[in-house]
C-alpha cells in the first residue's frame, strides 16, 4: 500500500494524475480536489480539442440533400 501525495491517506490502488504525475487516491483523482497546479493548462487544451470536433462536424449546405 502507497499513501496519496494530497491527503496522505493509504490507498490501496494508487493512480497517477495525468497532468502533474502525483499518486492519489481515488477520492482526490479529480483535478479540482486537489488542486492540480496544470488544471487551467487542462481545461484549455480540452476546449480547444471540442472546439476542433464541434467545427469539423459542423453541417453545411452542401452536405444536406433537397427533399
Amino acid at each position: 500500500m502507497s499513501r496519496c501525495d494530497f491527503c496522505k491517506k493509504k490507498s490501496s490502488v494508487p493512480i497517477d494524475c495525468s497532468a502533474c504525475k502525483l499518486s492519489l487516491c481515488t477520492r482526490c483523482i479529480d483535478m479540482s480536489i486537489h488542486q492540480c497546479e496544470k488544471l487551467e493548462d487542462y481545461k484549455n487544451e480540452k476546449r480547444a480539442l471540442l472546439e476542433q470536433t464541434l467545427f469539423s462536424n459542423k453541417t453545411i449546405n452542401s452536405k444536406i440533400t433537397q427533399i
